[in-house]
């Protein structure tokens, strides 16, 4: 009896592993969600920048105008491009503009709205749909 050693334990027990799956499922059920709002906020990025030659366009009317009247006249782009911009208009108001679902991965439509002051043009931007996916710009 004297001669038997006492085997050490090789591995890890079905409990230890069964303990770290479950950690690793609980971490992924968060992170998952998080990392899906990411990826749609930086499409969301893209709707902005779409926008910035309509922008253009506004500013320098409101600037040309003796008064710095915002123009009244509105127009529409549909199908902008293959991309996150399903469409892009001024309403008379504001650029509107409507983000590609399928693409996103979510419904945002933004708009811009423009302000004429002495020294130029502002804009505020905002949201009617997904206004937890604009850029921080917003």
């Amino acid at each position: 009896m004297k001669n038997m050693k006492k085997n050490a334990q090789k591995g890890f027990t079905l409990i230890e592993l069964m303990i770290v799956i479950a950690i690793i499922g609980i971490l992924a059920a968060v992170a998952l969600p998080a990392y899906q709002d990411y990826t749609i906020r930086a499409r969301a990025s893209e709707l902005p920048l779409a926008a910035s030659a309509a922008k253009n366009l506004i500013s320098e009317a409101i600037l040309l105008s003796p008064t710095n009247a915002i123009p009244a006249s509105t127009f529409t782009v549909s199908n902008v491009s293959q991309g996150m911009v399903s469409s892009l208009g001024w309403n008379g108001s504001s650029i509107v503009v409507t983000g590609n679902a399928t693409n996103l991965g979510a419904t945002v439509i933004m708009w811009l709205a423009p302000t004429a002051s002495g020294s130029g043009v502002t804009w505020q931007c905002g949201a009617n749909a997904g206004t937890q996916y604009l850029p921080s710009s917003c």
